[in-house]
């Protein structure tokens, strides 16, 4: 099994992850600003005009507050597999001490 991560997929992810997907998310990027005529440019002032004015009504959520949720929302969720990884990984987390019992960096010898 060694040899085959070592041999197939470790070469076909370093090509995948170093060259194809950062062009082809550099290009989507491009793309869809200038197809969207650069809307996270144009509407920059107006969210930061809207952000501090909202207020809540009868017991609402604010702009603002649903801003935050959302947020945290696509943060927790890109957070959330790389700590299970980390955690279940056989190299230990020594910077954290996390990790599970007989492979945390941490554990009493």
């Amino acid at each position: 099994m060694d040899f085959l991560q070592e041999q197939v997929v470790d070469p076909f992810n370093k090509v995948l992850y170093t060259y194809i997907f950062i062009y082809l998310l550099i290009g989507a990027g491009i793309y869809f600003t200038v197809r969207t005529r650069f809307v996270q440019v144009r509407y920059f002032g107006r969210m930061l005009r809207q952000l501090r004015r909202s207020r809540r009504r009868d017991g609402g959520v604010s702009s603002f507050q649903a801003f935050c949720v959302g947020l945290a929302a696509r943060v927790g969720t890109g957070t959330s597999p790389v700590s299970l990884s980390r955690s279940l990984s056989v190299v230990p987390a020594r910077s954290s001490g996390c990790g599970w019992w007989p492979r945390s960096a941490w554990r009493r010898r």
